[in-house]
């Protein structure tokens, strides 16, 4: 009896030690997660303007390594310098939750968010391991909303960008970076960028932003802008459900560019509502290997145009399901002797007419013909051509 009631007295003793040392597990797990989760009107002290209580609250979240840092959504924010964003981070992750706050720029030249490596090793050996998720903010003024550099699998969800001198979003050597649900109304001169690290000595093959995608997000073009879309020196980028719309005084709507690098393989648009008709073309590719674009509404053209352009050493250009023509329309390759091969399927009858193309010859006039490259097929419309037979 007396050995039973030792034995219960002691897992009476380590029952109270394990209730302890849980309680004790679940306090420290729930003071860490207070410590990751900043607000940065926790920061505000007398005399602070905007820009420095948010900064603050960066540099914390920087030493913290790791987090997220929340805005008071009912707030209009005064930004007066760029605010540079942590450069590297302990577990990679980083989420700055806007809750519909306006981030507003006092001056013309500065980037609201701000991180750019100071050269290409730094990129490689210190910030490419650090992500960022950037959400649900109003974005005005500057010359760019948020100037990215050096990410892999950062995010941009559902923010408005407005009246940005240079870009709403340029990515540059940000891997599998995801813009998604995003506005951009006025910018003057680009709206969503993704590139390489050209500005800190990054070339175009070893500083990419490969494999990123656009998705959901709408441009609202301003007079004399120059791209809604642009893609320079990165491959594997698609660009998904996407609208250009607003002036018609604008360059190009969408905008893609293999430049010099040696990588770019692939490259894709589908579903794309082009809403207005911009003054060099409404798609400009110029990328090796493979080129989709599969799905385009359009009821608007420019005489004489191209709603396509490829441009020189373009690759396969396949281009599917364009189920309406509007009069004026034309498709162009710049490449006389061969160029791009193209391949159309599933599109409008007038698409497969001659008279609705411009190839460019020997004596750099635009010609009305078929690419020398060319097949397709449409419905019991059928045509193919190969090496001009």
């Amino acid at each position: 009896m007396v050995t039973m009631g030792c034995g219960s007295a002691n897992k009476r003793v380590m029952k109270r030690k394990s209730f302890k040392w849980i309680l004790m597990v679940s306090m420290l797990c729930f003071v860490h997660m207070v410590v990751a989760q900043l607000e940065v009107e926790s920061f505000r002290k007398g005399g602070m303007t905007d820009h420095e209580v948010i900064q603050e609250a960066l540099n914390e979240l920087a030493e913290q390594g790791r987090g997220k840092l929340s805005f008071d959504g009912s707030r209009t924010y005064r930004i007066a310098r760029s605010l540079e964003l942590p450069r590297k981070s302990q577990a990679g992750h980083f989420v700055l939750e806007g809750n519909g706050a306006l981030l507003r720029a006092d001056v013309d030249t500065i980037h609201i968010f701000n991180r750019i490596p100071r050269n290409q090793r730094e990129a490689l050996n210190e910030m490419m391991s650090t992500r960022f998720v950037i959400q649900d903010f109003v974005f005005q003024g500057g010359a760019k909303a948020i100037n990215l550099g050096a990410t892999f699998g950062s995010a941009i969800l559902r923010c408005h960008f407005r009246n940005h001198r240079e870009a709403a979003v340029d990515i540059q050597f940000g891997l599998q970076t995801r813009i998604e649900h995003c506005l951009s109304t006025n910018c003057f001169k680009d709206n969503f960028v993704l590139r390489h690290g050209e500005d800190w000595g990054g070339n175009q093959n070893n500083s990419q932003s490969n494999h990123s995608v656009i998705e959901s997000c709408r441009v609202f073009a301003r007079k004399d802008g120059e791209t809604s879309f642009k893609v320079l020196a990165s491959g594997g980028v698609v660009l998904s459900n996407i609208i250009s719309e607003g002036h018609g005084q604008v360059q190009y709507a969408v905008y893609a560019d293999r430049l010099n690098s040696t990588t770019v393989r692939y490259f894709k648009i589908e579903n794309f509502h082009l809403e207005h008709a911009p003054l060099k073309a409404g798609i400009y590719v110029r990328m090796s290997g493979n080129s989709e674009i599969n799905g385009i509404y359009y009821q608007i053209a420019r005489d004489e145009v191209p709603l396509i352009l490829a441009g020189r050493q373009s690759g396969l250009m396949h281009v599917s399901n364009i189920p309406h023509f509007v009069k004026g329309s034309v498709m162009q390759q710049e490449q006389f002797g061969g160029g791009a091969v193209w391949v159309l399927t599933h599109c409008h009858r007038a698409f497969y007419q001659s008279s609705n193309w411009r190839v460019r010859n020997l004596e750099g006039e635009l010609v009305n013909e078929l690419p020398y490259y060319f097949s397709g097929q449409e419905g019991g419309h059928g045509i193919r051509r190969w090496h001009g037979r």
